[in-house]
């Protein structure tokens, strides 16, 4: 989605003399590609990335557009991954702005016949884009620089380092830039209509800059002088590319052109009804929807909302719920205990069936008390049947307090050596070490694990529940050194209690004493 500024024409000329009064050196977003492993204008000649294997092109859940790059390199030493030559002036601060995102250290430099300036990295650990700037000097001026991303430890448990939507500005500040946020390139629409959401740059929109020129399919539309999502309506059936373009007051382009273009299908073909559990039950390995790829209606109660979607329950069973991914900001009356009607896609996101791209959602009544927990354990939660359904685990102590990725670890010693993530998707509790919890929350499913998403306080509660009474003789009492516990049933595990709820002793055995 994201391209060089001008054409492919215009840009060997960029590259060389008119880079001088040029105001944006680079804007790229990895759309174009020789192969996958060539993205088009970078790998200049101080890149030493392997392309073969280190240099991929990337195209899930990508910041901008269809494709972004993957730079892989495990080793410390650090490897670089540059631009194609550019000319850069004496003296001249640049500006490197990008999206990255993955686990690994980046840093960048410049090359103007020499390395200027020192490495210094930046330490990128999360699954989520985030934009950073950096700055280079130029020593030399030289018409063959190159511009260096830097990579070293990079882990495969975030997809190593992933980049894209580069922008270098040159000595002149900061072209007007614009960028459609949503929807993304190539995504499919259930609905003749579509707002255009977009971000501008370095250019005040109304009567001081100019405007926004917007085109659907070579047929421009009503010129816009706000930030307001743009509106298209009655779109057929269909692919279409629609395009926004900075105008000046006059409504000419500006100069260098400053436009983003977004294409998008639009699939009319009405929605099937069926139920959470006709959506998620599958016997399939892996178990993938039987309803995948297909536009459903469903309906059941929000049971817990987060800012990138919402959890939906409609009985409290097993296979009866599902995420919702959607910007729920868009439904800002949308709450938890909601009786809903919803439309869109089922989609497999790495095994973890969710429903998308929704065409409606209809808020039947509001108010409900939702279904009750369905009761697992460290063992049975991480069973196909209870994704995105709402549980409770009890006993369950808490033996990593900070297990990253905004998770912490308990076990209820059901089965020894047994473990249960709890994350913060939905509410960020703050465990103590050695406490024992009662937890409740819907299931999540990401990075290969699943985890309980407690939804505030309330879902986090301390002490030892009761399982079922045990008749047994416990003494001395009081004890200093040793207790005898004598019982008429078989006991697997001991666990002694402070006041606080916290496990000072405990011990795993096979025997009535």
């Amino acid at each position: 989605m994201r391209i060089f500024t001008f054409s492919i024409i215009t840009f060997l000329a960029f590259f060389t003399a008119i880079n001088v009064n040029a105001q944006t050196i680079v804007n790229d977003g990895f759309e174009s590609w020789t192969d996958i492993n060539h993205p088009l204008m970078w790998g200049g000649s101080k890149t030493n990335f392997n392309p073969a294997t280190n240099i991929v092109q990337y195209s899930t859940s990508v910041h901008g557009g269809t494709y972004a790059v993957q730079l892989i390199n495990t080793l410390t030493s650090g490897q670089r991954f540059t631009t194609q030559g550019v000319s850069v002036t004496a003296g001249t601060t640049y500006t490197i702005s990008f999206w990255v995102r993955g686990h690994g250290g980046i840093a960048t430099r410049i090359w103007d016949g020499a390395y200027e300036g020192s490495v210094t990295y930046s330490n990128i650990n999360s699954s989520t884009w985030t934009q950073m700037s950096k700055q280079v000097s130029a020593v030399n001026s030289v018409s063959n620089a190159e511009f260096i991303f830097y990579v070293n430890n990079s882990n495969v448990d975030l997809g190593h380092i992933q980049l894209d939507d580069v922008t270098i500005n040159g000595p002149n500040g900061a072209s007007p830039l614009i960028s459609i946020t949503s929807p993304s390139y190539n995504e499919v629409i259930y609905t003749p209509d579509v707002n255009i959401n977009f971000v501008v740059s370095n250019f005040v929109v109304g009567a001081s800059d100019g405007h926004i020129k917007p085109t659907v399919d070579g047929v421009v539309g009503v010129i816009a002088s706000d930030l307001n999502p743009i509106s298209i309506t009655g779109l057929a059936a269909g692919q279409h590319t629609i395009i926004l373009e900075l105008v000046d007051n006059t409504n000419a382009s500006l100069n260098p052109i400053a436009v983003d273009t977004v294409k998008i299908t639009t699939n009319l073909t009405p929605p099937v009804a069926k139920s959470i559990y006709e959506i998620q039950y599958t016997t399939a390995v892996p178990a993938i929807s039987p309803y995948v790829d297909v536009l459903v209606t469903t309906s059941g109660i929000v049971t817990g909302k987060c800012g990138t979607g919402f959890f939906m329950q409609d009985s409290a069973k097993a296979w009866n719920g599902i995420f919702v991914l959607t910007n729920t900001s868009a439904y800002p009356t949308l709450n938890v205990g909601d009786s809903i009607t919803v439309s869109g896609l089922v989609n497999e996101y790495y095994d973890f069936t969710e429903i998308k791209s929704l065409s409606s959602l209809t808020i039947n009544s509001s108010e409900h008390a939702g279904p009750t927990s369905s009761t697992v354990n460290s063992t049975t939660v991480k069973q196909e049947q209870y994704e995105s359904v709402l549980v409770n685990i009890t006993n369950a102590k808490c033996i990593n307090a900070n297990a990253g990725y905004g998770m912490w670890t308990v076990k209820d010693g059901i089965n020894a050596g047994d473990t249960c993530k709890i994350h913060d998707l939905l509410f960020a509790a703050s465990p103590l070490l050695n406490t024992v919890y009662s937890i409740t929350g819907p299931v999540y499913y990401d990075f290969s694990e699943f985890k309980i998403e407690p939804r505030s306080a309330a879902d986090v509660t301390t002490g030892l529940n009761e399982i079922y009474t045990l008749e047994a003789n416990i003494y001395p009492n009081p004890a200093i050194n040793f207790i005898t516990i004598s019982a008429k049933e078989n006991i697997s595990l001991v666990q002694i209690f402070d006041i606080q709820g916290r496990i000072v002793i405990e011990y795993n055995f096979n025997g009535t004493s």
